[in-house]
């Protein structure tokens, strides 16, 4: 295999590698915060310009997510500083 190839390949898989551990340590922190009962209908959707980006499937879950996004936020930016603000869309998938 040529070598730019093989070092493009290693730098997309460290990448990945590296946005996994970031939607684990997000998807923690968020975990401490809710129910478990409410944390089945929260998942992480992305990040969109500094914007942490959740989807609800229930508009009582999203609610719940609101209540606390603040401390959940100030939680993350110990983390990853660059995170400006917490958004939920809330509908079906």
């Amino acid at each position: 295999m040529a070598t730019h190839i093989k070092q493009l390949i290693d730098e997309f898989l460290k990448q990945k590698n590296k946005n996994l551990t970031q939607q684990k340590t997000i998807e923690t922190i968020v975990e401490r915060f809710l129910t478990p009962a409410i944390k089945n209908h929260i998942h992480l959707k992305g990040v969109e310009q500094n914007n942490l980006v959740f989807f609800s499937d229930s508009s009582g879950a999203a609610y719940n997510l609101n209540l606390v996004k603040k401390e959940i936020l100030q939680e993350i930016q110990k983390e990853f500083p660059e995170v400006g603000k917490i958004s939920v869309k809330t509908g079906a998938k």
